[in-house]
Protein backbone atom coordinates (compact mmCIF):
# COMPACT_ATOMS: atom_id res chain seq x y z
CA UNK A 1 0.00 0.00 0.00
CA UNK A 2 1.27 3.36 -0.99
CA UNK A 3 1.03 6.91 1.11
CA UNK A 4 -1.61 7.74 -0.57
CA UNK A 5 -3.82 4.66 -0.48
CA UNK A 6 -2.84 4.33 3.31
CA UNK A 7 -4.16 8.07 4.30
CA UNK A 8 -7.42 7.43 2.30
CA UNK A 9 -7.86 3.95 4.04
CA UNK A 10 -7.36 5.99 7.49
CA UNK A 11 -9.87 8.67 6.85
CA UNK A 12 -12.49 5.51 5.45
CA UNK A 13 -11.91 3.28 8.67
CA UNK A 14 -12.35 6.35 10.96
CA UNK A 15 -15.34 7.63 9.47
CA UNK A 16 -16.96 4.30 9.45
CA UNK A 17 -15.86 4.17 13.14
CA UNK A 18 -17.78 7.55 13.68
CA UNK A 19 -20.58 6.70 11.71
CA UNK A 20 -20.94 2.87 13.50
CA UNK A 21 -20.98 4.85 17.19
CA UNK A 22 -17.60 3.13 17.99
CA UNK A 23 -15.59 6.70 18.21
CA UNK A 24 -15.76 10.27 18.88
CA UNK A 25 -14.95 12.37 15.99
CA UNK A 26 -11.74 13.74 18.22
CA UNK A 27 -10.46 10.44 19.64
CA UNK A 28 -8.84 7.27 18.80
CA UNK A 29 -5.83 6.50 17.10
CA UNK A 30 -5.55 4.94 13.54
CA UNK A 31 -2.28 4.28 12.32
CA UNK A 32 -0.53 2.50 9.06
CA UNK A 33 2.84 1.17 9.03
CA UNK A 34 4.25 1.17 5.51
CA UNK A 35 6.15 -1.22 3.95
CA UNK A 36 10.40 -0.59 3.11
CA UNK A 37 8.85 -0.26 -0.78
CA UNK A 38 7.04 2.33 0.59
CA UNK A 39 9.92 4.26 2.70
CA UNK A 40 9.02 2.52 5.30
CA UNK A 41 7.63 3.95 8.30
CA UNK A 42 4.02 4.46 10.54
CA UNK A 43 0.95 7.39 9.25
CA UNK A 44 -0.63 8.12 12.15
CA UNK A 45 -4.19 10.03 12.93
CA UNK A 46 -3.01 13.24 14.23
CA UNK A 47 -5.45 13.68 17.78
CA UNK A 48 -7.57 16.76 17.60
CA UNK A 49 -8.39 19.41 20.16
CA UNK A 50 -5.79 18.78 22.30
Amino acid sequence: MNDSAAREEICRVGRSLFERGYAHVMVGNISVRLSDESGGGFLIRPLFGQ
